[in-house]
């Protein structure tokens, strides 16, 4: 396998037409795990794409010193630095926390990052919905970010950074459940009243809350007003008087994929995954299982949210192709 090793920040400056993987943190405010964020962070800023190496810089070039010459560095971008996330270029940071948290100190990773689009969230309403799309509008901004995705503040990466970029990067299909699934779909939380002029029964669908989005699909959540003006109306968890009863429509496991169904994208969407999160629901309830306790987090967990055996060679097989598809910087 062959690498060529640049200075640390090299073709910082050169490198502003790599595409980016825009994660999205919809938080109660605090951040947890900065420093595995941090590390993980780190790692990023000394890899790059080689073919958008070589499109910025390897024209007429004989060797990683022309390279060098070429493009230059920066001070900044080296490990250890503040801000590992300005010294990469393959991930964009956005962070919505409700106005009422007061915010991050200045000296923490995150700081630069929180949204000024901040809306008051609560479980299982709408709100949850509506902070999603303003990560979403505030991401889409930005020409360079090709996938978009949906995380929260307790998440940790399970994979390298490499590894998860070209994963992401050589998906065809959004992760998101937007094929029809029967009762999995939880049609009792379906109302007529949810009808639009292109919208009703037969688009139901539920899908994981945490998603990845190709851009294509994430502009059409941030152009859509239709179909959020009647999740916004008429999908939340409130008494029913149709129903006579408390109604569990939960606008977030609902509303893309129903909006894929709607614009008939079932076939761009990976309806095998579920979202782009490992959660174990083994114990029931509103919520998967919190890992709250460190000595549970051992490589046997890590291992085991990966898939286990049963996908330990399909991750070996995509951090090696990952491998050859970069240049260590």
């Amino acid at each position: 396998m062959k690498f060529s090793v640049l200075a640390p920040g090299a073709l910082m400056e050169g490198g502003s037409g790599v595409p980016r993987i825009a994660l999205l943190f919809l938080t109660k405010g605090e951040m947890h795990h900065e420093q595995t964020w941090k590390a993980w962070f780190d790692v990023a800023g000394y890899v790059l794409p080689r073919a958008a190496v070589l499109e910025k810089c390897s024209q007429g070039l004989s060797g990683v010193e022309d390279v060098r010459a070429m493009c230059g560095t920066l001070d900044s971008a080296s490990s250890g630095g503040s801000d590992v996330i300005a010294a990469q270029m393959l991930f964009s940071i956005y962070i919505h926390a409700p106005p009422s948290f007061g915010g991050y100190v200045p000296e923490s990773l995150w700081a630069p990052y929180r949204i000024y689009d901040q809306i008051q969230t609560r479980w299982g309403d709408h709100s949850l919905t509506a902070a999603t799309k303003a990560l979403l509008k505030s991401a889409i901004a930005n020409p360079l970010n090709q996938r978009f995705v949906l995380i929260s503040e307790s998440d940790i990466p399970l994979y390298d950074p490499l590894t998860f970029y070209m994963q992401l990067m050589s998906e065809e299909k959004s992760r998101v459940n937007a094929c029809s699934g029967g009762r999995s779909d939880m049609p009792w939380r379906w109302s007529d009243r949810m009808k639009t002029e292109h919208m009703n029964a037969t688009h139901w669908r539920k899908s994981s809350q945490w998603f990845a989005l190709q851009r294509k699909h994430a502009e059409i959540v941030v152009n859509d007003e239709e179909v959020e003006d009647s999740f916004k109306k008429y999908c939340n968890m409130a008494f029913d008087p149709d129903l006579n009863r408390i109604r569990d429509c939960i606008s977030d496991e609902h509303y893309i994929p129903v909006l894929m169904a709607v614009h008939g994208l079932e076939n761009e969407m990976d309806c095998s995954s579920w979202g782009i999160s490992a959660l174990d629901w083994s114990r029931g309830g509103a919520h998967p299982k919190s890992y709250a306790d460190p000595q549970e987090i051992t490589p046997q967990l890590i291992y085991s949210l990966r898939g286990g055996a049963e996908k330990a060679e399909a991750a070996e097989k995509a951090q090696i192709s990952a491998q050859k598809t970069v240049l260590a910087v």
